[in-house]
């Protein structure tokens, strides 16, 4: 089990994943093999580091999962504990980056924006409150012309 931290997080991402979940110092929760192993697993998900360490931080609080709290002659361990306090690191980093990710996110729903100018084949539409309240005036292509459409059986549609 292989161990380094060099103390500056922006030098590499295992240092990064280290200082995140405060494991910096000898005996080491994780080791390199392990963290390395994670970040690959992620890397074409979550390229970020603060998501590999989430992942490391629910990997050490299963760890602790299986422990028991043991009380005697006043010492007291409590194992189970530390995994609470791991599993709500694990979900503050992931907060955390959901966070810094979805800053500035905007939706994009492409190729169904309208096209910069009309297209001449398209006739333009008409449209406006009101513009069934008058029945003699008929279709609304026909708004605005000043003509009255008549009817099949000749005559005009009187409303009443």
């Amino acid at each position: 089990m292989s161990f380094s931290y060099s103390a500056d997080p922006s030098t590499s991402q295992l240092d990064e994943v280290r200082f995140l979940l405060g494991d910096t110092a000898e005996p080491a929760q994780l080791s390199d093999e392990d963290i390395a192993y994670v970040l690959n697993r992620l890397a074409d998900v979550y390229p970020d580091p603060l998501m590999g360490a989430a992942y490391c931080a629910e990997v050490i609080a299963g760890r602790y999962a299986a422990e028991v709290s043991i009380s005697a002659d006043g010492v007291s361990v409590g194992a189970q504990e530390l995994q609470q306090k791991y599993a709500t690191l694990a979900a503050s980093l992931r907060a955390t980056y959901k966070a810094l990710a979805g800053a500035g996110a905007v939706p994009y729903a492409g190729g169904i924006d309208w096209p910069p100018a009309s297209d001449p084949s398209v006739k333009p539409l008409s449209f406006g409150k009101g513009m069934h309240d008058n029945l003699r005036a008929g279709q609304q292509d026909y708004a605005g012309r000043g003509e009255i459409p008549e009817w099949p059986d000749g005559g005009f549609f009187e409303g009443g």
